[in-house]
């Protein structure tokens, strides 16, 4: 998506909060069959999921989603660098969260059969092969762990800088990567090539999801995932 173009965002339907997921692990522990294990796993991501709402909220705040643009100068460098460690911190989050929800499908093979979990890539491919419903929230889910991707792992992805950005669609300050082609033309995955006015020379950027719709689609994999579980243990 071409981050400098200015489409409004809006409050998600559906956002991930405490509430949400506390009342699935009331109607989930008392499950027949739920030993320790299932249980601990259970309660892991309900943990996880209540950090991970921390985290947005946090960074929600300080680089101001769903707020109206009053002010254009560049933030002090403090700010920014601020920001990007929320960004950072939460698509780290992001990424332990979905991890541990993938732990609850191992312990539940009977529900959900043996699905990948080693790789999260796998694990939402495989997920969004099973449960149709769920595909446009594991597609969304798999652009953020490209983004977090490539926040850790700079060794094996290509060289980039970045740049605070905003504009007037809602999203607050957001953290942009750039760089350039690499000798044999290549780009890494889940940028996109420049072909639009951008504030630097680039060649291509990389734009995270907007984090609220990102809790939305993590929200509705929940659902998915956990609908079935109470489906099949009645």
């Amino acid at each position: 998506m071409n981050p400098t173009v200015v489409e409004k965002v809006v409050v998600p339907p559906r956002p991930l909060n405490v509430q949400f997921i506390d009342n699935w692990a009331d109607r989930l522990y008392p499950l027949p069959g739920m030993d320790y294990g299932r249980t601990r796993a259970i309660a892991n991501y309900v943990e996880a999921v209540g950090r991970l709402t921390l985290k947005s909220e946090q960074l929600a705040n300080t680089a101001g989603f769903l707020t109206s643009l009053t002010l254009r100068s560049i933030p002090p460098a403090h700010h920014q660098h601020e920001v990007f460690d929320l960004y950072e911190g939460y698509f780290q989050g992001l990424y332990k969260t979905l991890s541990t929800l993938a732990a609850i499908t191992v312990r539940f093979q009977t529900v959900y059969g043996d699905l990948k979990v080693r790789s999260m890539k796998k694990f939402l491919d495989a997920v969004a092969d099973k449960y149709p419903d769920a595909k446009a929230a594991c597609e969304l889910l798999e652009m953020a762990r490209l983004y977090r991707t490539h926040l850790d792992h700079p060794a094996g992805d290509a060289v980039s800088n970045w740049l605070s950005f905003r504009n007037e669609d809602g999203r607050g300050l957001r953290i942009l990567f750039y760089g350039y082609k690499s000798n044999s033309g290549g780009i890494p995955k889940g940028a996109e090539l420049i072909t639009f006015p951008f504030p630097t020379d680039a060649d291509w950027v990389y734009d995270a999801p907007f984090v609220p719709y990102v809790n939305q689609a993590l929200r509705d994999l929940t659902e998915a995932l956990f609908s079935e579980l109470e489906r099949q243990t009645l």
